[in-house]
């Protein structure tokens, strides 16, 4: 059950890395310093920064570079992990 929770979840944060629009219909880009430092609210579930940005859409948009570092850094790791062990 462990290992099908981790997958969901990782599947979860793919699908949301590759395809941000299914998480959020607000672009991170779109800011209204009229909303400037509004709580939570159900039109922002992670209210809103100094500048008037949704923190939802950043965190949503974010998560595409972070799984791309992720992965970067894997790679790499695995390059360097196959070379010393055919030395």
């Amino acid at each position: 059950p462990q290992f099908l929770i981790g997958t969901a979840v990782i599947a979860v944060l793919a699908l949301m890395a590759l395809v941000p629009q299914l998480f959020t219909r607000i672009d991170p880009r779109q800011c209204d310093l009229a909303r400037s430092r509004r709580p939570p609210s159900a039109e922002a579930w992670f209210g809103y920064d100094v500048q008037g940005c949704d923190y939802y859409a950043n965190v949503i948009y974010g998560a595409r570079s972070s799984i791309s570092v992720g992965l970067i850094v894997v790679g790499g790791a695995l390059v360097i992990a196959l070379v010393l062990g055919a030395i």
